[in-house]
């Protein structure tokens, strides 16, 4: 299969996950969710199919609190991004709710030592949030998140609470580079270098023996983030098909079922390949 006709049967899986009254839902039930919009119109945008939907931007907006906050971080990363790829915005400001939040991350890491495994991705969604909805930093703010990434740099090259993982380094590195962090990617190769094998492309962490689409996401993620090419990137290619069932969106593993979110890692993995000249 050519790879024109897998990006036609990814479209054809997103937009027949397309609810009647605005979003997305990966089981094809109308009851959209934050998490499946966001995934569907960052794949879309990728794959430069043109999408608008005025019943999606008013799903979206009808999310916000009266006084422009959301029920969390992550809702408000992703629908805040959903309706900047539908070229629209919120109903109410989101600033103010925005900093609140930030101050409730930096507040909660600071007074717990057991910091949450979340922490990166919680940490990149703040940064990547106020980066594309130009907000302005208060006061030290983005230093201290600098050194709240930093103090979780271990001696091997990653990132990670109790050991570095592909899960945890993509997302700060993300992050750091975000807030203007020089941080060398000589520095990260020589974990990166350990993740990877030669059949499945990337695995989640150094000598480990699970495969699934998430790691090799986030594998070539960092690759394309450090400016360094996969060393086995026909396999990961190879494992990465493997991962597309019938239905045309993508599992975490060959034999799974497909979701929205995955099939965006996907197509994202796709692009950077595309890019690389690797396919």
């Amino acid at each position: 299969m050519n790879l024109l006709t897998i990006k036609q049967n990814i479209s054809r899986y997103i937009l027949e996950r397309s609810c009647p009254r605005g979003g997305f839902c990966f089981y094809r039930l109308d009851e959209p969710n934050p998490q499946d919009t966001y995934h569907a119109l960052a794949a879309l945008h990728l794959l430069h199919v043109p999408y608008h939907n005025e019943q999606t931007i008013q799903y979206l907006q009808s999310l916000q609190h009266g006084d422009g906050t959301y029920e969390s971080l992550t809702q408000t990363y992703f629908i805040l991004l959903s309706l900047k790829f539908l070229g629209s915005r919120p109903l109410h400001a989101p600033a103010g709710g925005i900093e609140v939040l930030a101050n409730r991350i930096l507040s909660f890491t600071s007074i717990h030592d057991d910091t949450p495994r979340s922490l990166f991705h919680a940490l990149y969604q703040l940064v990547a949030l106020y980066e594309e909805m130009k907000f302005d930093w208060r006061e030290n703010q983005r230093e201290s998140i600098t050194q709240l990434l930093l103090a979780h740099h271990n001696r091997d090259g990653g990132f990670g609470i109790e050991s570095s993982n592909l899960l945890s380094t993509f997302p700060a590195v993300a992050a750091l580079r975000l807030l203007d962090h020089p941080l060398a990617s000589a520095r990260i190769e020589p974990f990166l270098r350990s993740c990877e094998h030669p059949v499945f492309g990337f695995t989640g962490k150094p000598e480990t023996s699970l495969y699934f689409l998430e790691y090799l996401h986030a594998g070539l993620a960092l690759c394309d983030e450090m400016s360094l090419r996969p060393t086995y990137g026909q396999a990961c290619a190879s494992f990465m098909y493997q991962c597309q069932n019938d239905s045309g969106g993508f599992a975490r593993a060959s034999l799974g079922i497909a979701t929205i979110e995955n099939t965006c890692l996907a197509v994202h993995g796709i692009t950077i390949l595309e890019q690389m000249g690797i396919l």
